[in-house]
């Protein structure tokens, strides 16, 4: 069974402050124009990425702005669907999931593009290159101080015993298994109450 998991490194400075910045506007406009035009698809949006097109950055962050402009969305969407509005959503965080664009050489060296013929570029440390090691990065993370290595890799497949689930929003908390659910209302302090589970 193959599993996707990630590994972080951390980096100091600034040098991509303003690439995530620009990231973040352009992610919020990706989201004004979706919600103008009602629209949470990437199709939908090809117009929207044209419009991109004067924006000096390689296609790869206009690609990933689209698709983050698109899974939040979608997220607002179902949580409309669910009879529940948010009036003021959270700031989003700045940050740029890339699957093309960077690569990695043989001695570790890692880099990312900013602008034509100009990079960022990292020596990664010896943990992240050991599990890269024989390994493909499907993507990268970045973020204010660091980047997160996105990999998949096989694991051997441990039979569950039993399974616990938890849900949980702003209203109650629920947990439990098939046969016992406990359910805490958080509007109400610290309450609980059990219930079997159908």
């Amino acid at each position: 069974m193959r599993a996707t998991k990630s590994v972080t490194q951390f980096y100091e400075g600034s040098e991509l402050r303003d690439l995530l910045d620009q990231c973040l506007t352009m992610t919020y406009n990706g989201i004004a124009y979706g919600r103008e035009n009602d629209i949470d698809s990437r199709n939908g949006m090809k117009e929207f990425y044209r419009s991109l097109n004067g924006v000096p950055l390689p296609s790869c962050y206009k690609v990933a702005v689209r698709t983050r402009a698109c899974a939040i969305l979608k997220g607002r969407r179902k949580t409309a669907n669910r009879g529940k509005l948010v009036s003021h959503p959270k700031p989003l965080r700045p940050m740029i999931c890339i699957i093309s664009g960077f690569f990695i050489t043989a001695r570790g060296r890692f880099f990312i593009p900013l602008r034509r013929d100009k990079y960022f570029d990292l020596q990664l440390n010896h943990h992240v290159l050991a599990r890269l090691a024989g390994k493909k990065a499907r993507s990268v993370t970045i973020g204010p101080g660091s980047l997160s290595f996105c990999f998949s890799e096989e694991v051997e497949s441990i039979p569950a015993e039993s399974v616990f689930g938890v849900d949980s929003n702003e209203r109650n908390m629920t947990f439990g298994t098939e046969d016992v659910v406990t359910q805490i209302n958080l509007s109400e302090g610290l309450g609980s109450s059990g219930r079997p589970g159908r």
